[in-house]
């Protein structure tokens, strides 16, 4: 079974804070404005978790040469699940984020940081 777990990112302070977040009347809510951001159940080669909003570098072997490139993390609602595309792609560009590529697969940042 997946672990569910969230963090937030609070637009005012520009981080994450976790103090702000409560339950109630079953919903996630926050005395905060921001957003909530979900662990997607997988972790980065490091043994980092994976949650929305994160950018992750993909390296792979292409044609003989070592190629990296830099992915961020969304969910759709669309397709119920958590998917990678480049910056400046569409959603529907993307590709589902699958436990069989985390092995390539490092945190480098998040997508908040390219917003400040």
């Amino acid at each position: 079974m997946r672990e569910i777990e969230f963090r937030f990112w609070d637009l005012v302070d520009g981080k994450y804070n976790d103090y702000c977040m409560h339950i109630a009347k079953g919903k996630l809510k926050s005395t905060r404005i921001g957003i909530f951001e979900q662990y997607t159940g997988l972790k980065d080669k490091n043994g980092k978790k994976i949650f929305e909003g994160d950018i992750l570098r993909l390296k792979a072997e292409e044609g003989g040469k070592l190629i990296s490139f830099d992915i961020a993390v969304y969910y759709s609602t669309d397709e119920a699940g958590f998917y990678v595309k480049e910056e400046g792609e569409s959603y529907l560009d993307g590709f589902l984020l699958e436990k069989e590529f985390t092995s390539n697969l490092e945190i480098v940042g998040i997508i908040h940081d390219k917003e400040k």
